[in-house]
């Protein structure tokens, strides 16, 4: 057998939303949440649990391998590691703030921060926001002019220097112009009896980029 019950939503909505869209690791992450019933009135003096956590963030390349995700340079590192975890009560204007510090990285992470709370009647809303979190001011990026190529044959690589802001007007990432960029090219070979590869040769190369964020060599 099964029961029907009839369904009544919740008397209150949540909003949470991060006071910026990236912050360097090793800065504080700022959320700000606003609870309010739905006839208008903000919902304060609301109890409210919320936990932070940290997450990677996947990361898919420029590859040959559209097809194949498994072959393409894509993060699978599904860690979540809890970094936080508290009760709050909203203020007058059915408001509160939530601050965490974050850990200076080498990657790129999230922070997710989840929320809940009930109604009068037992209810449960629960919302979510997250934060982007960088290792630095700006990313830089490698770029191959060709992915295969035959002994001998030269290949030119890109180097790109990019912010993290996004320019409003377009919606790509703004450039970060006249970077210098240190750059190591590493030569391996498969070696079948090690079953890997066993590096052969390393160079180093300065570039600078450009006013477009960009250089070749």
């Amino acid at each position: 057998y099964f029961l029907v019950a009839a369904y009544k939503k919740p008397e209150f909505s949540l909003e949470f939303s991060s006071n910026k869209p990236y912050v360097i690791g090793g800065d504080r992450a700022d959320f700000t949440l606003h609870a309010a019933y739905f006839f208008g009135r903000p919902a304060s003096g609301l109890k409210l649990h919320y936990a932070a956590y940290r997450e990677r963030r996947w990361v898919l390349f420029d590859t040959p391998y559209r097809d194949n995700v498994n072959i393409a340079g894509i993060r699978r590192d599904f860690g979540r590691e809890k970094i936080a975890e508290g009760d709050f009560i909203t203020d007058a204007s059915g408001s509160s703030a939530v601050a965490l510090g974050t850990q200076k990285t080498n990657e790129d992470e999230s922070v997710v921060v989840e929320a809940e709370g009930r109604d009068a009647s037992g209810r449960t809303v629960s919302t979510s926001a997250s934060l982007h979190v960088v290792p630095a001011a700006f990313s830089v990026i490698a770029t191959p002019s060709q992915w295969f190529a035959q002994v001998g044959q030269a290949s030119m690589i890109t180097i790109s220097t990019q912010k993290y802001d996004i320019d409003p007007n377009t919606g790509n990432a703004l450039v970060q112009p006249r970077q210098p960029v240190s750059v190591e090219i590493v030569g391996a070979r498969w070696n079948e009896a090690a079953k890997k590869d066993i590096e052969i040769s390393r160079e180093t190369a300065h570039v600078t980029t450009g006013d477009d964020g960009n250089a070749v060599f």
